[in-house]
């Protein structure tokens, strides 16, 4: 079936037919040439990287951040390339959706069976920190001047702390096929469906019901501490940081008592 481009020169759509997929195509309007080559996603072959080295004495959801390094690194790169082509109108939004939604699943999935494997430990401030100093190094996203949509579209590390923020505040829930429910809905941005608000029933239809109360609470509090413990010269970071955990994980809050 042809599919239909936008010419980033005169601004006409014409069709581009299936066998010229990957090649390079002349606008018939104003005679401008596109370059059609695919957008790479995580789909290709990983670049083989060394693991981060960590200490032994490292916390668990740190030790699954650095192991899924490379995989973070290449799903912040790949998400601004194709958010670049839909600024230029090089792709149509519903393109943009779904390679932006096969981007989420083949990086984060992955990601998030390792993370349900992690066993219940405590998580300080201190350690959420540590956590998004590395973060920050994997996912040193860019957001385009004047487009505060791209928060809540793309901004990949708000959806990582949103997985954080889960995986932490239901580590002590036993049931791991809810668990992965609720972070997969998460991810898809399916945060308040009818569909999630039935598996949080579940949980705060359990015996689990206050601990899970009081992570949600705590987590959300100590969140909103670290740019007021913030060290001399380090208090842009310390905001980005405070930003990106309330950002990610504050709509958890529809699920807290009223």
């Amino acid at each position: 079936m042809p599919e239909k481009k936008r010419c980033p020169k005169c601004a006409k759509f014409f069709e581009i037919p299936d066998k010229s997929k990957g090649t390079k195509w002349r606008c018939p309007y104003c005679k401008a040439v596109l370059n059609l080559k695919p957008v790479k996603t995580v789909r290709e072959k990983q670049e083989k990287q060394p693991k981060i080295k960590l200490h032994s004495d490292t916390h668990p959801l740190i030790q699954v951040t650095g192991n899924h390094a490379s995989r973070l690194k290449k799903y912040g790169q790949d998400l601004q390339k194709v958010y670049a082509l839909i600024r230029k109108e090089m792709i149509h939004k519903k393109e943009y959706e779904k390679q932006k939604a096969l981007l989420k699943k083949e990086a984060f999935a992955p990601i998030i069976d390792s993370l349900l494997e992690i066993p219940d430990t405590p998580f300080s401030l201190k350690k959420r920190i540590e956590l998004w100093y590395l973060v920050f190094d994997l996912l040193p996203y860019k957001m385009p001047e004047n487009d505060t949509g791209v928060v809540f579209n793309i901004y990949p590390r708000y959806e990582y702390a949103a997985l954080v923020g889960l995986s932490y505040v239901l580590g002590g829930f036993e049931d791991k096929i809810v668990k992965k429910k609720i972070c997969v809905k998460a991810v898809k941005g399916e945060r308040s469906s009818s569909q999630m608000k039935e598996l949080f029933q579940k949980i705060t239809g359990s015996p689990y019901k206050k601990e899970f109360f009081e992570r949600m609470t705590g987590f959300i509090e100590d969140s909103g501490k670290i740019s007021k413990m913030a060290p001399k010269g380090e208090e842009l970071s310390s905001k980005q940081m405070e930003e990106d955990f309330n950002f990610g994980f504050s709509w958890i809050a529809f699920y807290l008592p009223q």
